[in-house]
């Protein structure tokens, strides 16, 4: 075999051209992509943040994913079932020089968490992917190793189309509002509704109460998986100026000017029409606020079902809300400014706690009707109604 004249000192300009170019020259170009090690910055008070931004009161996998790319790290918290999907994105203090490649690793949630209310000050952070290591260097030199294992992430499919706008708190506020009953579910199905926006209005209930919020800022479609509820009102939370709210063909996604997002699929198991909050009432009376608020925890401790009736005596007529339990019956009532007529409407006590504590008002407004009894604030800056259905119709 003839003997190579080839020798690593008398390399030309052209040459060590040509050998940058090689995917594998670690003497040279060290190409971090191709033997797993990563390394990027941020501050630790801005890590924190990113983990709490994804962080939902029912979040059902045991780990968060990071995704890093050349400029950010972006955190996901996603469902098993993948019917929501949270994630925060923060820039890096220096770009780590991956280029276009991105790559996610996955941390256990009670780690990161951890992590990230410990861990402050810049962080120096090396991922190398052999080891399946994520080391964090602290700036006073300590160095502290997590288990970080790789993993694959889906990629939302569809070009996404911003059908509006709308400011986080009032969004926020709406469907916090609306999904007042957010935890009741359907008693034949054993589902939980969507919340739905349409119009100006947010509305969500179920078989034996229903609420409203209205605002001239909602003027568009959103459906709101009922078991999700309260984890975009969490999201929401975090989030300041006006939210993007888009689609894509299969699913709806909101956006936060903070690079908080949220996507969940369009599937809704429910009617698109809205309760009847605006129908005929037969009377209305004006009651103190704090008689029901003290009242009604005694009565939702202790039974299922309260019952409203008038009461006539000779200083005037009352509101009574009355149950029967041990074979006894419980009362309280309420003096009347003005008379009114005679009614029989029974709901759920528990149902009923809800209403009352939704109102931050003096006074409440309680109009009957034959079907059912809508509570409203009296002077309350909240838009919005409660109706809860006449069982005893």
């Amino acid at each position: 075999m003839p003997t190579s004249n080839f020798s690593m000192t008398s390399e030309t300009p052209e040459a060590k051209s040509s050998q940058l170019e090689l995917p594998l020259w670690p003497a040279r170009d060290p190409n971090l992509y191709a033997i797993g090690i990563y390394e990027f910055s941020l501050d630790g008070a801005r890590l924190e943040q990113l983990v709490k931004s994804v962080s939902i009161p029912r979040l059902e996998p045991s780990q968060l994913i990071f995704e890093l790319s050349d400029k950010f790290l972006v955190v996901h918290a996603e469902t098993k079932d993948g019917a929501l999907h949270v994630s925060a994105r923060a820039p890096l203090a220096n770009p780590c020089g991956m280029g276009r490649a991105t790559i996610c690793f996955g941390i256990a949630i009670e780690t990161a968490y951890k992590a990230a209310k410990a861990l402050r000050g810049p962080l120096s952070l090396r991922f190398i992917e052999k080891d399946s290591i994520l080391s964090v260097q602290t700036k006073d030199n300590t160095t502290i190793p997590i288990i970080a294992k790789l993993h694959t992430l889906a990629i939302l499919e569809g070009n996404r189309t911003i059908l509006a706008e709308a400011p986080a708190y009032v969004l926020r506020k709406g469907i916090q509002a609306a999904g007042l009953y957010n935890a009741r579910k359907d008693p034949f199905t054993g589902l939980k509704p969507d919340l739905r926006i349409q119009s100006g209005d947010a509305w969500h209930g179920y078989l034996y109460a229903a609420a409203r919020f209205s605002s001239t800022q909602l003027p568009f479609i959103l459906s709101i998986p009922g078991s999700h509820i309260l984890n975009l009102s969490a999201v929401l939370s975090r989030c300041s100026g006006r939210i993007s709210i888009g689609e894509t063909a299969d699913r709806w996604s909101l956006e936060s000017p903070e690079g908080i997002t949220a996507h969940w699929p369009r599937i809704s198991a429910t009617s698109v029409a809205p309760p009847c909050f605006d129908a005929a009432p037969s009377f209305s009376v004006t009651v103190a606020t704090d008689w029901l608020q003290k009242s009604i925890p005694l009565f939702a401790s202790l039974v299922d079902l309260v019952e409203f009736t008038p009461r006539s005596d000779g200083q005037g007529q009352s509101i009574v809300m009355s149950s029967a339990f041990g074979g006894n019956t419980i009362k309280s009532w309420h003096r009347l400014s003005e008379p009114t007529a005679d009614f029989d409407c029974t709901v759920r006590a528990h149902d009923l706690m809800l209403a009352c504590f939704l109102f931050e008002t003096v006074q409440l407004k309680l109009t009957f009707s034959e079907r059912c009894l809508k509570v409203c604030g009296v002077g309350s800056d909240l838009n919005a109604a409660v109706l809860l259905y006449n069982i005893a119709r």
